[in-house]
C-alpha cells in the first residue's frame, strides 16, 4: 500500500507542474497469466459455467494487467 500511496504523490506532483497525468484506481487488474484467481475470476468462471442464473446490471472498473505493465513515468 505504501508504494502505491508514494506512486501517487508523485503523479500529483508532476499534475502539478503541468503534465498531462491521468490517475485511475481500477477496482481490479486482470489478466491472462495472473497468479491469483480474485472473488471476481471466481464468479466469472462461474457465470460462464451457467451456475449464476444472472448477472446483476451495472459496471465495473478493471484493466488488463498487460495494460499496466506498459504504463512509463515521463
Amino acid at each position: 500500500m505504501q508504494s502505491k500511496v508514494a506512486s501517487e504523490a508523485v503523479a500529483r506532483r508532476l499534475q502539478d507542474d503541468g503534465a498531462p497525468i491521468v490517475i485511475v484506481h481500477p477496482g481490479a487488474v486482470l489478466g491472462p497469466h495472473g497468479p491469483h484467481r480474485g472473488d471476481l475470476m471466481h464468479r466469472l468462471r462461474d457465470v460462464l459455467r451457467g451456475r449464476y442464473p444472472t448477472w446483476p446490471s451495472g459496471g465495473y472498473h478493471q484493466v488488463d494487467g498487460r495494460d499496466v505493465a506498459t504504463c512509463t513515468l515521463p
